[in-house]
């Protein structure tokens, strides 16, 4: 009996650890991008993700979010990313905080919504916030801005509202569809 329980106690950490079709999808295309951007093949590289695949691999492991940070999903429309997570803005703000009133906004655990237009062409990503609600109230864009510049950029020095940035892989555009995104590479 003893032997039939470890078993299927083995059977079932197995079963419990295999990523699903849409992860493992998402994960070889990432090996793909990066096989290419390792060794250039003539006539370039385009990969289209699906929002099922994104999502599966941002839930399943494949991004490493930072602490606080969990539940991340997008949902795609022409153009534009519409990204949730479950925020836990005490975990963030836990090295400084703030007496500032409009900063009353950031503590506790919440669903934050952002929407954003997205694009890329020449090697160069633009990403550009045009609304982020918490619980669906909308965020003042002045408690954005300082939110921002206390706590995100100290980190992360490159955070923006209207971010341009180089595409790793050499990734030289990237186009957002309807839940999908393509990457073509040179």
């Amino acid at each position: 009996m003893k032997i039939v329980f470890a078993f299927l106690l083995l059977l079932g950490v197995a079963f419990a650890q295999q990523h699903s079709p849409e992860y493992r999808s998402a994960e070889r295309k990432f090996a793909a991008m990066d096989a290419y951007a390792a060794n250039p093949r003539g006539g370039g590289l385009v990969t289209t993700f699906t929002d099922a695949e994104l999502n599966a691999y941002f839930a399943e492991g494949g991004v490493k979010w930072p602490q606080g940070i969990s539940n991340v999903r997008i949902d795609d429309e022409s153009s534009v990313v519409n990204g949730s997570a479950l925020i836990d803005f005490d975990k963030i703000t836990a090295s400084s905080r703030s007496s500032n009133p409009l900063m009353a906004l950031f503590t506790g655990v919440h669903t934050v919504h952002v929407t954003a237009k997205a694009s890329g062409a020449r090697g160069r990503a633009r990403v550009t916030v045009q609304s982020v609600t918490l619980d669906g109230m909308q965020v003042p864009n002045a408690a954005l801005e300082f939110f921002l510049v206390k706590f995100l950029q100290p980190k992360y020095p490159e955070a923006d509202l209207d971010a341009v940035f180089g595409m790793p892989n050499r990734v030289d555009s990237a186009s957002v569809g309807d839940h999908q995104v393509t990457f073509a590479q040179r």
